[in-house]
């Protein structure tokens, strides 16, 4: 940031001519000139924006990508028609209430207040899903989506109703990270993947889950080292 500006201003000249925005730390403190971003498509904040932020209603018409963190003011985004992409950091437990832009690709980190797999608006349209810290998680939200076909977990352990995943017919990419229990592994035999990723220590990963994953035989697949018998 140029001496003698603050937040986003220096950038207002140009504003109207960026597509892609990227903002470090000491510039979220003051978001106001967002508004002058008039063809933003894609919005990347990495830090924590002012609580008392002014909503971001105009950026909210154009954005079709964000990623960083859950602040108040990010609420128009949430609800806008034109959002495809989302990655959201620390969601509130409320999420359902706020989210109701028609996504494709939802990744939801540090999600340590969702306890279920969310049943967001976009149940029609949503092809991708991640979800990232926190403990235990029931997947039985999952079935409500459509179009999913790729499902990413990080860990979150235990995971139940994981048999509801074979009601999920376009499901083809599963990755499993640092989730050490599963409460009916052998659902697992009874999905159509096409990916298979299990990460984590293995001697903390269960035996007869990773047999079972093994004698899937997915065309993409990894797994660490175990007992194979």
């Amino acid at each position: 940031m140029p001496e003698g500006h603050h937040g986003l201003d220096w950038l207002t000249p140009i504003a109207g001519r960026l597509e892609e925005l990227l903002v470090f730390d000491y510039e979220c403190d003051d978001l106001s000139a967002l508004q002058h971003f008039t063809n933003l498509r894609s919005l990347t904040l990495v830090g924590r924006p002012h609580p008392m932020s002014p909503p971001l209603t105009q950026t909210a018409s154009t954005l079709r990508e964000y990623a960083g963190p859950w602040f108040p003011a990010l609420d128009p985004v949430l609800a806008s028609p034109t959002l495809r992409g989302l990655t959201l950091e620390q969601p509130p437990a409320d999420l359902t209430a706020r989210l109701t832009a028609p996504l494709q690709d939802l990744r939801l980190l540090s999600a340590r207040k969702l306890t279920t797999v969310p049943v967001l608006a976009c149940v029609d349209t949503l092809a991708s899903l991640e979800i990232a810290g926190g403990r235990d998680l029931d997947l039985a939200g999952v079935t409500a989506y459509t179009q999913l076909t790729s499902l990413f977990l990080h860990g979150r352990t235990p995971l139940t109703s994981f048999a509801d995943l074979t009601r999920s017919p376009r499901l083809r990419r599963l990755l499993l990270e640092e989730c050490y229990a599963v409460d009916d592994i052998d659902a697992l035999q009874q999905l159509s993947l096409d990916e298979l990723r299990i990460v984590g220590r293995p001697e903390s990963l269960d035996t007869h889950f990773l047999r079972t994953a093994r004698g899937l035989g997915v065309r993409k697949f990894s797994a660490p080292p175990g007992d194979a018998r």
